[in-house]
């Protein structure tokens, strides 16, 4: 399983916009400049997918990033602007004309932050080779300077391309040094970018089989997380918390840390761990004995397959369980999770 990201784990950026001349819109434009990055932030996610509405809270921070000179702010402006109008290249091209500004005049944190930022959009990608590219890039910059911080960030993102790619002895190793390098530094509850570590280190125990460490580290998680107020961190913690349960067998348990997680999961429209959700619930509660709950669960993630077309291993127990709940119901359902049951083990078979 891929480590937590986006706005959990390694977090981002923002936008660009310039307002009709109006009274009113420039009374609307130092209203949102008025805001902190963090506000106009949430505004944007929470105004998705209402592109307008998104479009202006990006182009809002990314105003006042300009403004204030704030060059990582800019770059999560430009990110975000990017992510709903769904083109790519409006950060890219940021990111690209912003290196080639600071090579002329390198500082101890530019351009290798840039690199770094790139880096991290590209993981989210899935491009670790690109992604990897940057990280040399801005490892060649950071050895010169001797940046202690923009290193450490540079191992947190190796260690979370090696976790992905099942490399999880590694990443451990790589996690525990970014882990006592931020905890000394006192990061993990002031940076956005090291508040994720409890949790991705609960991640690899948890791959490799050490439920006590894993456990450890997810308690540790949820009190960092209620301390600080993030809830989108602490969301996936009670997931991560419900699949630490489960290794170890306390059901109950799981069922209530999966539930926990469901309305941040549904926030940050992760569809792919929300479908995963929704199945670990209805099959605990298929274990637990619950079995109408069990099969609203399962119906669940069946719709989410319906809308948005991603697969997910975990769909083929969901069609099993519909399959043989429709066997004497419903002639016409049954044929439905027939055919969709032969979909996704068609997907299973290219995808290997």
């Amino acid at each position: 399983m891929l480590p937590f990201i986006k706005r959990l784990l390694l977090i981002f950026f923002t936008i660009s916009f310039s307002l009709k001349t109006t009274s009113q819109n420039t009374l609307q434009v130092d209203s949102l400049e008025k805001k902190s990055f963090k506000e106009l932030s949430e505004l944007f996610y929470d105004s998705k997918p209402d592109t307008l509405k998104a479009t202006i809270y990006a182009k809002a921070k990314f105003r006042k990033a300009l403004k204030e000179k704030d060059t990582l702010e800019m770059l999560n402006g430009k990110y975000l602007l990017a992510d709903i109008l769904n083109n790519r290249n409006i950060y890219l091209d940021f990111c690209d004309s912003l290196i080639n500004i600071s090579k002329k005049t390198p500082t101890e944190n530019f351009p290798a932050a840039i690199y770094i930022d790139k880096a991290t959009f590209f993981f989210h990608k899935r491009q670790n080779n690109k992604a990897l590219k940057e990280l040399i890039k801005a490892n060649k910059i950071i050895e010169k300077k001797e940046n202690l911080y923009l290193k450490n960030k540079t191992l947190y993102l190796i260690a979370t391309i090696q976790s992905s790619i099942g490399q999880n002895e590694k990443a451990l190793k790589l996690y525990k040094e970014v882990y006592n390098y931020a905890s000394k530094e006192n990061l993990i509850t002031k940076d956005v970018f090291f508040s994720t570590l409890p949790l991705n280190l609960t991640i690899e125990y948890r791959n490799l089989n050490k439920i006590d460490s894993a456990y450890l580290f997810n308690s540790k998680a949820v009190k960092i997380y209620k301390k600080i107020n993030d809830s989108v961190n602490l969301g996936y913690s009670y997931y991560s918390l419900g699949l630490v349960y489960q290794k170890k067998k306390e059901y109950s348990k799981a069922l209530k840390s999966y539930l926990k997680s469901i309305p941040t999961i549904e926030d940050d429209e992760n569809y792919r761990i929300l479908v995963s959700s929704y199945i670990k619930i209805a099959k605990l509660y298929d274990t637990l004995g619950f079995d109408n709950k069990s099969l609203k669960y399962h119906l669940k993630a069946d719709s989410i397959f319906k809308a948005k077309k991603i697969p997910s291993k975990f769909l083929e127990d969901t069609y099993k369980y519909l399959l043989d709940y429709y066997k004497t119901k419903d002639l016409k359902k049954q044929l439905i999770y027939v055919n969709k049951l032969l979909e996704i083990k068609e997907f299973k078979l290219f995808s290997m």
